[in-house]
């Protein structure tokens, strides 16, 4: 039968066998070309499609064997080895199956949720903006889809994690528009550094939501501080006497500050921002520490100037009243400053308030003022009174101290020299990662091409390509067990259990990364440093096995 007359499935048959031939692996080719030939003597259709399922079934486990026999080769070959597996010159020592199972292994360690989560802090680390740009897309998706799906709680946290304004006050009165019960983090998404501004409209629905609240007083107070003494810092300064006199010209601050003194609560949202910032990070470990780190960073707090110079006035107006022969009246106003310093000064403290110490720095010269008030009016027993409770007020000021500062000792500093293990790790991984493919890639490029490269070069070539891999391996686990510690603090802090008491501490741990990071400009001369002792040692490794064999040969 000539082939014009063959059926359409008997010609696709013998064009499908021939086109397998040209890429038949070369061990079992000739067995290939046989059945080819021999598909051109079959007339029944159906058994010529037999025969090519048979075919290719032949093709595939011959690809399999040619590939387990490549795998077995090492880097660089491609043909079988000498006489006795003998390995030739120029080739490493280790198979391809071994080198692609330690990158696997290495591979997958870095897939698991510690590796991953470790990878997403590092990549944040090493950003040297306020926040890297691939958190900002992170929190920029949240908010997008928790427009889509509504969910105010989502896109409440995005406004106070975002650090650029026109977008997080955007975002912030959507969620309040959604859930006005969300509208205390109009107090929690500030914009970042000292020249943030809450908007005017922000702070009346804060003191419509919470009109008992003193601490949305202080934040009212503390716009009109800031608008009037920036500018006085900017030309130089002010004194004390100065910024006193510019705010006790000011009916409208003092209006706020006496608000703030006769309310009847302080919060300060910490706790209601915590929880929110731990339900999403639960919801979301993709999110990185810094972006937590911005959301906590993004809490207003009044300037600790109203708390003092409202302080000095109160004192300085008591005085007045005193020469003036009104001592109830005086007593009234420095009792009313020292309620006021030890209501909020105590549930600050419950609350990590930054303003905590000079709330107790303003309420104890309150007492200290009320007690010369009552020697100088003849009730000395009074006077007693008061001087224990200052007495008392310094004694637990100075041992909360103490106990802050081993706290802080004990909590923080191992964290940044675990850090700095993370980082080591990382840099570990991307040079061997590096190293590795080059390596092995230039010896595959020269099997394809069937070129040699000898000397020191190939000697180099296939000393990393040998232990390359089972050095990155070892990074890779490195980075697992140096960021364990991280790992742990941050899930008991998702978990509402974290160990570290204080706003400030957390941000600390938070950042520690960022303390040890190749980016930090104030570890420079230490990374300097310990790239040069592992540069010196790497070359010593690399090199060694070639002065030995030179001094053999």
């Amino acid at each position: 039968m000539t082939s014009d007359r063959k059926p359409l499935l008997l010609r696709a048959t013998e064009w499908s066998l021939r086109r397998l031939v040209r890429v038949w692996p070369l061990e079992t080719r000739e067995w290939a070309a046989a059945m080819a030939t021999e598909a051109g003597e079959i007339e029944n259709p159906w058994a010529a499609l037999r025969w090519l399922l048979g075919g290719v079934l032949f093709f595939l486990r011959s690809v399999a064997s040619h590939f387990l026999a490549w795998m077995r080769l090492p880097v660089g070959a491609n043909s079988p080895l000498g006489a006795g597996g003998n390995r030739p010159a120029g080739l490493p020592r280790h198979s391809r199956l071994v080198t692609a199972t330690l990158l696997l292994a290495a591979m997958a360690l870095l897939l698991l949720p510690q590796g991953r989560e470790a990878l997403i802090a590092i990549r944040s680390s090493w950003s040297n903006s306020e926040m890297a740009a691939s958190d900002k897309r992170a929190i920029e998706d949240l908010a997008a889809r928790a427009i889509r799906e509504r969910d105010a709680r989502k896109l409440a946290f995005a406004a106070v994690s975002y650090p650029e304004p026109g977008k997080s006050n955007a975002w912030a009165e959507q969620a309040v528009a959604m859930d006005p019960a969300l509208r205390w983090i109009y107090a929690s998404h500030a914009t970042r550094g000292m020249r943030w501004e809450i908007p005017e409209s922000h702070l009346q629905a804060l003191r419509e939501f919470d009109p008992h609240n003193a601490f949305v007083y202080l934040l009212s107070a503390d716009r009109i501080y800031r608008s009037k003494l920036f500018p006085l810092h900017d030309q130089g300064g002010a004194t004390k006497s100065q910024i006193n006199q510019i705010l006790a010209g000011d009916s409208e601050w003092l209006g706020w500050m006496d608000e703030a003194a006769r309310a009847t609560r302080y919060e300060n949202y910490v706790e209601k921002g915590q929880q929110l910032q731990q339900q999403i990070w639960r919801e979301d470990r993709s999110f990185s520490p810094d972006v937590i780190a911005q959301s906590i960073q993004s809490q207003a707090w009044p300037d600790a100037g109203n708390l003092l110079a409202y302080g000095d006035l109160l004192i300085q107006r008591a005085r007045e009243f005193h020469l003036e022969g009104r001592d109830a009246e005086a007593e009234r106003s420095l009792q009313l400053l020292a309620d006021f310093a030890e209501r909020a000064g105590t549930i600050g403290r419950n609350q990590r308030d930054l303003n905590g110490w000079i709330l107790e720095t303003v309420r104890q010269k309150s007492l200290i003022e009320l007690g010369t008030l009552y020697r100088s009016s003849g009730k000395t027993d009074r006077a007693v009174v008061v001087d224990v409770e200052v007495a008392n007020l310094k004694k637990s000021r100075m041992e909360r101290n103490s106990s802050h500062g081993q706290t802080f000792d004990s909590l923080i500093s191992p964290f940044l020299w675990k850090g700095l293990f993370v980082q080591l790790s990382a840099l570990a991984i991307l040079l061997f990662a590096a190293i590795s493919f080059l390596s092995l890639s230039s010896l595959e490029i020269d099997a394809v091409l069937q070129s040699k490269t000898v000397g020191m070069w190939s000697r180099i070539r296939c000393f990393v390509a040998d232990y390359g891999p089972l050095v990155l391996l070892a990074a890779c686990a490195s980075l697992l067990l140096a960021y364990r510690p991280f790992e742990q603090a941050f899930a008991q802090f998702r978990s509402g259990a974290t160990p570290v008491p204080t706003q400030g501490q957390m941000m600390l741990l938070l950042y520690s990364l960022h303390f040890a990071s190749p980016t930090n400009l104030g570890s420079a001369f230490w990374w300097w440093m310990i790239t040069l002792s592992l540069s010196a040692l790497a070359m010593f490794i690399l090199f060694r096995p070639l002065w030995k064999r030179r001094a053999a040969a």
